[in-house]
């Protein structure tokens, strides 16, 4: 592909700036090639379009017509991956990818020059562009998340940022909809991440399902972590009231411990800890750095909105998290507890199970439920059976009404579900009402 000098790429039309690149994408809802006039009027000069386009092309619009325009940005990418000189470690995983990721990233910038992928930008389209915009190649170590919604998905990304160490935190059910094996298919799928060549070494938690199929995929050695006493592995992680104890070859080492609100939260900080170790990061520096660790945005968030706390925990939902956060509003007993929660989505046929399960957890942990979506169904049943308070709406508009309806001064409120429901709206609900 010819060769491109540009300070960055867009493929969003509402974000493009004057000095972007624009590359038009095919998508679900729309086509990029649509808006070739308005990235014109907005000062873009330049723009990849597929080769077949036989659309009007704004005139002063410089076009590179391509056969593919995704393969074109996957490619751009993938060339400035071939430039940088740094260790690379890619990580995927069901649950706790995103602060997994950022757990690595400030603990490698106490000691290294650090590149990592933006926000959830773990995609075919995000990752590649979040590359090519960011990678400046003088890096010292380059921390790539990578996700998926179907076979053959982190496979392809392989291709465009091959690792040195791939790391997997978590193998549950989470988008399973488009796998009929479940549970085993999506293990398969995480496990492509061991699937290059260029690695050298893949890291496994131990406390996750089949961890046997990811051993036993790509021909180089694995290590693992586990915080739940498995003396097999090879880091440990002793959670104390006060502090952490990490094992390592038998030797004990003690760090201050941050203020998680949640247990599971302790799991992607040894999942980083197992990571910038396996990146020979000293334990004096790395302890040093444990206590500076904080949470990603929307994840168990505590925000004071007028007379009441929001734990804003809205980033995204599946069964484990669900029940995390739930644990966590749990932990405000006696105050009055009211569980906000959107439907689970791509769930397929686990989804009524899966709810129905969230629902059952939330009985002891919740005084009031309100639900959002209709693959709620089941988890406001088991309320109803239970002859608890729950209200469920279809709409946002509907939802609107039913919090204006049941919140009252000094409750402790739980935002959560999959990021489409967009749970976070409920925050600006509570502005000036109660």
């Amino acid at each position: 592909m010819t060769k491109i000098s540009t300070s960055q790429v867009a493929v969003d039309s509402r974000a493009v700036k004057s000095t972007d690149l624009f590359i038009a994408l095919p998508g679900n809802q729309t086509d990029g090639h649509l808006f070739l006039h308005e990235v014109k009027e907005k000062g873009v000069k330049k723009a990849i379009i597929r080769a077949d386009f036989s659309g009007t092309i704004p005139e002063g619009l410089e076009v590179i017509r391509v056969p593919d325009t995704l393969q074109a940005l996957q490619n751009m990418a993938k060339e400035r991956m071939k430039q940088a000189s740094g260790k690379v470690l890619a990580l995927t995983g069901s649950v706790g990818k995103t602060t997994t990721k950022e757990f690595i990233r400030t603990l490698s910038e106490a000691q290294w020059k650090t590149f990592a992928t933006e926000g959830n930008q773990n995609s075919q389209v995000g990752l590649s562009q979040t590359i090519v915009n960011n990678v400046k190649g003088d890096e010292d170590v380059l921390i790539i998340e990578m996700g998926m919604t179907n076979r053959g998905h982190i496979k392809k990304l392989m291709q465009i940022a091959p690792p040195d160490i791939a790391l997997i935190t978590q193998v549950a059910l989470m988008h399973p909809v488009l796998f009929e094996d479940g549970l085993e298919g999506i293990a398969k799928a995480k496990a492509e991440i061991f699937s290059h060549p260029r690695t050298k070494l893949g890291l496994i938690n131990l406390d996750t399902e089949y961890t046997q199929l990811l051993f036993q995929t790509g021909f180089f050695p694995k290590k693992s972590f586990s915080s739940q006493g498995n003396k097999q592995a090879d880091l440990l992680l002793e959670i104390g009231e006060k502090s952490l104890v990490f094992i390592e070859k038998g030797k004990k080492i003690e760090a201050p411990k941050p203020n998680f609100p949640v247990r599971h939260v302790y799991d992607n900080l040894l999942a980083a800890v197992a990571a910038v170790r396996a990146l020979d990061m000293p334990w004096e520096i790395l302890i040093k750095t444990i206590g500076t660790l904080k949470l990603p945005e929307r994840r168990l968030e505590l925000i004071r909105k007028g007379s009441v706390d929001c734990i804003n925990d809205s980033y995204n939902a599946g069964e484990m998290s669900m029940k995390s956060g739930l644990d966590y509003l749990g932990s405000f007993k006696p105050r009055r507890r009211v569980a906000i929660l959107g439907q689970m989505r791509e769930l397929g046929r686990f989804s009524a199970e899966c709810h129905r399960r969230v629902g059952q957890h939330a009985l002891e942990r919740a005084d009031v439920l309100l639900c959002l979506g209709e693959e709620c169904g089941p988890l406001v049943e088991v309320w109803k059976q239970a002859k608890r308070p729950v209200e469920w709406a279809m709409t946002f508009d509907q939802l609107k009404d039913i919090v204006a309806k049941n919140v009252q001064k000094d409750d402790v409120l739980l935002l959560k579900g999959s990021r489409s429901n967009g749970m976070w709206r409920v925050l600006e609900l509570l502005e000036g009402c109660i």
